[in-house]
């Protein structure tokens, strides 16, 4: 049962991440939250600010899951519309979607640890950062 309710909190955590206003994610980070290895909460909400005002309209559709014991994986896809300034890159209007996926360590129903896996190449080929192959 554990299992399930640790999966609820990363489809909840996934859907609001990519709302406008991200700090309401803290609600389910534990105060001892480790993002990519380095990140602790105020540096994962700095990343995510940093996407959200590049990308508009973004979202995250949760494709399968898997959970066991304290960990859940996320496959899904991510994605919005390059509106804001991206490595460099000025507003391009285009819809970006990539594959993603998220690597989660839960503890009394918080998230511990977080890591995500995002096709930054294909971010970077969808807005013309870098040539398509």
């Amino acid at each position: 049962m554990i299992t399930e309710q640790n999966k609820a909190v990363l489809r909840r955590f996934c859907e609001i991440t990519v709302k406008p206003d991200p700090t309401p994610v803290k609600s389910l980070l534990a105060p001892g939250f480790i993002a990519n290895g380095s990140e602790n909460q105020d540096d994962f909400i700095q990343h995510l600010t940093y996407f959200l005002t590049a990308f508009s309209d973004t979202y995250f559709t949760v494709e399968e899951q898997i959970a066991e014991g304290d960990q859940v994986v996320t496959l899904g896809t991510w994605g919005g519309t390059h509106n804001g300034m991206f490595q460099g890159v000025p507003p391009t209007g285009k819809k970006v979607a990539v594959s993603a996926v998220l690597i989660d360590r839960l503890e009394d129903g918080k998230i511990v640890d977080h890591r995500g896996l995002f096709d930054t190449l294909g971010i970077m080929q969808q807005v013309g950062l870098v040539p398509a192959t």
